[in-house]
């Protein structure tokens, strides 16, 4: 069943018909060579080591991807029961990228070639000097590499209590087990449907994903509106930001009546706590009540900041937006200005045998 990313009959077809592999590579952050920055972790062995260090190359139409085989060899028929015993390479493939990532999350999808061929044997690639290959050739459209802020999706380690069937060490996790039965673990239809859920925001798009927000001009959070107007503005930012931290497979409850923040997400039975903000401005400056600032320097949980800026407001309806998703926010003190303090007022002292106070 062709497929491509983002599409919905891609999940529906990952999930049904399983023709998708989960392959382990080292940790990059571009995959587009080795870099002064970009240096493989882990990943590969023996004279095959980290050749997947081109699997994102950024030249051309075609993407070109390695991992680790069993063996030395793919096994189609673990891929595609229907794969003949001479057949060297099956098609229309989820491949899925997974690494191990360097900050102790685990395993984590970082990327994956939609509509990939799957070779048995290892391949030449062509424009790559040295004697680099692939197992796996995919359009580049249909090619998603993830930013290191959204490498969220944790595959379970091999050693589970559960005794379930992971990736493990292994290079490659087939679809079908050695009787080419379809696998049912719920960890491989997680996979899929988290690629699944990874399309576009429509209009409301993200344009930025950092770890730390950025020192920029801007003016608050919409100078002028009044109080109607920015809970419009507000509603319409949590509606947006829900549907995002959904795509990315959370399970998401608006908890912003309840508590110091706005969305609680849970995925992998690990929480990320939330701070949504709206504005009408650039969103170079959002505002931040006590109880926010406190919360999110103190807790023990995953910290996010999403702000929807250049919101238009018409008619009493709120649209559109660009959105900037601040993934482990850590709050410091350089980057809060105070803007009003709260004063207690006391009695006033007498002034010549005045005290001040108004008559009853």
């Amino acid at each position: 069943m062709p497929y491509r990313v983002g599409r919905a009959g891609y999940m529906e077809g990952a999930v049904a018909g399983f023709r998708m592999l989960v392959v382990r590579v080292a940790w990059m952050k571009e995959y587009n060579g080795i870099q002064r920055d970009d240096k493989p972790i882990a990943g590969g062995s023996g004279k095959f080591k980290h050749m997947e260090i081109y699997n994102f190359r950024k030249k051309g139409q075609k993407l070109y991807g390695y991992f680790r085989p069993i063996n030395g060899r793919v096994n189609l028929q673990r891929i595609d029961a229907a794969a003949d015993d001479n057949q060297d390479v099956v098609h229309n493939i989820l491949v899925v990228f997974v690494a191990l990532h360097p900050d102790g999350l685990g395993s984590v999808v970082v990327g994956w070639y939609g509509n990939a061929d799957v070779y048995r044997d290892y391949e030449r690639t062509p424009g790559i000097p040295g004697k680099f290959g692939h197992l796996c050739v995919a359009d580049r459209k249909n090619c998603v590499l993830l930013p290191v802020a959204e490498r969220t999706h944790v595959i379970p380690h091999a050693k589970n209590p559960q005794g379930i069937a992971t990736l493990g060490q292994h290079g490659a996790f087939f679809p079908l087990d050695e009787d080419f039965v379809p696998r049912r673990e719920a960890w491989l239809k997680g996979v899929a449907r988290f690629v699944g859920r990874h399309n576009e925001l429509g209009e409301e798009e993200i344009d930025e994903i950092s770890p730390k927000p950025p020192r920029e001009p801007g003016n608050g959070q919409g100078p002028g509106l009044t109080a109607e107007q920015r809970k419009i503005v507000e509603l319409h930012a949590m509606k947006v930001a829900q549907k995002y931290f959904e795509k990315l497979g959370y399970d998401v409850d608006d908890v912003s009546g309840d508590g110091p923040f706005d969305l609680l997400c849970i995925k992998d039975f690990k929480e990320l706590h939330v701070e949504v903000k709206g504005t009408t401005s650039l969103g170079g400056q959002v505002i931040l009540t006590r109880n926010e600032v406190k919360h999110f320097q103190t807790t023990k949980h995953g910290r996010a900041l999403f702000v929807l800026h250049s919101v238009t407001l018409k008619d009493g309806y709120a649209k559109g937006g660009k959105a900037k998703v601040f993934m482990r926010w850590k709050l410091r003190d350089d980057d809060l200005t105070p803007t009003h303090y709260t004063y207690l007022v006391g009695e006033p002292q007498p002034v010549d045998g005045v005290t001040g106070r108004l008559a009853g």
